[in-house]
């Protein structure tokens, strides 16, 4: 059930969003990145409702949604100044801070991990909720398992079908895709920084940030990323397969390829169904994404959700040259996981 957030009917609808909450029930609220499923995080039963809802394996760790610093001491006593630059910098918005958790933590919000993501969203409708709440929200991406994100209450309605799911409507996400996630460790007299997931805020973003703080930290690239959400080789999958080119080569000249390809790979893989055209190959929907990737972004669920409904055997993605640079990574990370195959 979608909820209205009109003037008038907001305040009824936070309250029942309040209710519900209560009751050990999700709820699905809007944040800047996508559409979040939410449920506090005290109580174990609803916290297993969104896996439940998801149908999302329990290895698969959550992120937790704060509404002020002071609920960072139920989740960590991991502290520095570092991570109060980052906090002050970036919060509330799309970064997620990956800290050593405390050990009173339900260890199924992080999948037995020894550490929590924590983020503080930036949209106001989730920062109300979370203030009048007043407990930390485990709230990861408001779709079954693998599917795309929703950036809009209506895809969440149509993935789910479930007329038992309370659904605030906040408008469109502003971002439009999930956050960035960076993991901090303690590794001696220095910290250890990973970007485990990469979104619109980069890594030069973080180390300009940390200007001050460029001899306390070492950057690395590698590392275990199963304390991230969405760590899978295959993840925001559309209902038709999506083959990624990152050639301009004519579609036709390698559809033979492809429809070989197709019957070589396993039909599901770490969980996720696959998605397979019926062969042959005879239609498909090219898509198109605007020259910003701020733009890009907020375009991409949407896109991918609507080429989808164009009911052809397969989509068709062709990256183009100026798809370069740190903010079109996390575009680039997301279609990569949505397709099938690549060339």
């Amino acid at each position: 059930m979608i909820l209205n957030t009109s003037s008038e009917s907001l305040e009824n609808s936070l309250n029942l969003a309040i209710k519900v909450l209560n009751s050990a029930e999700p709820i699905v609220i809007p944040t800047e990145t996508v559409y979040g499923l939410a449920a506090r995080i005290d109580q174990p039963e609803a916290v297993k409702k969104i896996f439940l809802f998801k149908k999302r394996p329990f290895f698969d760790p959550l992120i937790v949604h704060i509404h002020h610093i002071s609920q960072l001491k139920m989740l960590t006593n991991f502290n520095s100044k570092l991570i109060d630059t980052l906090i002050e910098r970036f919060w509330p918005g799309p970064l997620t801070l990956v800290l050593p958790k405390l050990d009173s933590l339900n260890s199924m919000i992080t999948s037995g991990l020894d550490s929590v993501g924590i983020r503080m969203p930036q949209h106001p409708i989730a920062l109300d909720i979370l203030k009048r709440i007043d407990i930390p929200l485990a709230a990861p991406s408001a779709n079954l398992f693998g599917h795309t994100s929703p950036t809009k209450a209506i895809h969440v309605e149509n993935d789910f079908q479930r007329k038992d799911l309370l659904i605030i409507d906040g408008g469109d996400c502003a971002v439009g895709i999930e956050s960035t996630v960076l993991k901090i460790t303690p590794k001696g007299q220095k910290l250890e920084l990973c970007i485990l997931r990469k979104g619109l805020i980069t890594k030069s973003n973080i180390e300009n940030a940390l200007i001050d703080f460029k001899d306390n930290y070492n950057f690395v690239e590698t590392v275990d990323k199963t304390s991230s959400p969405g760590h899978m080789k295959h993840h925001y999958m559309p209902n038709t397969p999506l083959i990624f080119l990152d050639n301009c080569a004519a579609i036709p000249e390698i559809i033979q390829k492809i429809e070989t390809d197709f019957l070589n790979i396993p039909t599901e893989i770490e969980g996720i169904t696959i998605r397979k055209p019926t062969l042959p190959i005879k239609s498909w929907y090219e898509l198109s994404f605007h020259s910003d990737p701020q733009i890009a972004c907020r375009e991409l669920y949407s896109t991918l959700k609507s080429g989808a409904e164009m009911q052809t055997d397969i989509m068709i993605f062709k990256k183009k040259d100026y798809m370069n640079g740190e903010l079109w990574e996390g575009f680039l990370e997301r279609i990569t996981k949505a397709s099938s195959l690549r060339y």
